[in-house]
């Protein structure tokens, strides 16, 4: 009897691996917050601003790219109940993003990075990539932008929006960029790349705009590692074959573990588990399960 097909991704499986009762819950049953989170409007927002950005630098074409940000800033927080937390507001996201956003270009020349076009000439950016792995598995990815150096080096690159800078050594371990590898060199007849040189984060910081002297919202310089080595990328296709051995066969433990370090104070189903409460939380009738693996 054939494998049911199961679709995945570094974010799905980033889930799996933080609790597996949520998981389960976000996944499969499809429960959703009633409000999304300003960080996941501001991130998507954000980005967008970027790729309209360099996407009409490539043809000659200056935006008004503050402007940009706020225009859609606006549009998706008129169009969702976004939740806030405690200490900022929706005018203060705005004024962030609109700083962050005014000092990229400066950071971005200074990388001296061009964008990468494939074979038909088309930037490489905002790219879903599928791959098929043995036993029924589909991985799934959806990679920003793939650059090329002043060396001509051809480096992977990630855009992320975080309230302080990453680790040093998270550049190399991070799995988002394995998998992204994986899928960009599966891929690489129709991208026109035969093999990365480097994976790496374009950090853009959160901070809030400052009343009179201060930092602010800043665009760091790329954080670039070496492409994995193949039992890097072995490792994590191993990884992902017993993930899925797990999402098979219904192991979807809870994770709470230690205070100092429990995911569920991040997680919306936090009184769900705690105490039996549904308030905050869409739960969708669940018809069947078969679509939850081919979704």
């Amino acid at each position: 009897m054939a494998l049911q097909k199961v679709y995945v991704s570094p974010s799905k499986l980033a889930d799996l691996e933080t609790c597996g009762f949520m998981y389960a819950k976000k996944h499969i049953e499809r429960w959703k917050e009633e409000t999304v989170s300003h960080a996941l409007v501001f991130g998507s927002a954000f980005d967008d601003t970027i790729d309209c950005y360099l996407r009409n630098k490539l043809i000659g074409v200056e935006i008004d790219i503050v402007g940009t940000f706020e225009m859609l800033w606006d549009e998706r927080t008129s169009k969702e109940a976004v939740a806030y937390s405690s200490t900022t507001s929706s005018t203060e996201m705005r004024q962030m993003g609109g700083m962050m956003a005014s000092r990229f270009p400066e950071a971005w020349d200074a990388t001296g990075y061009s964008i990468a076009l494939d074979p038909e000439g088309e930037p490489i950016m905002q790219r879903n990539l599928e791959i098929e792995l043995p036993h029924n598995i589909v991985l799934r990815t959806k990679l920003d932008l793939v650059v090329k150096t002043r060396e001509d080096k051809i480096l992977l690159m990630d855009l992320k929006t975080a309230a302080a800078i990453y680790p040093e050594f998270l550049t190399p371990l991070s799995e988002q960029l394995t998998a992204y590898q994986i899928a960009v060199e599966a891929h690489g007849p129709s991208l026109g790349i035969e093999k990365l040189d480097g994976l790496g984060f374009i950090e853009a910081i959160k901070r809030k705009v400052p009343k009179r002297d201060g930092q602010g919202p800043t665009v760091e310089a790329p954080v670039v590692a070496p492409r994995r080595t193949d039992v890097q990328v072995a490792e994590y296709l191993q990884k992902v074959q017993w993930a899925v051995e797990d999402i098979r066969r219904g192991r979807f433990p809870r994770r709470p573990r230690a205070g100092y370090n429990t995911p569920c104070a991040l997680c919306f189903m936090q009184n769900y588990c705690a105490f039996g409460e549904t308030e905050g939380i869409v739960m969708p009738e669940l018809k069947n399960h078969t679509f939850a693996f081919a979704a």
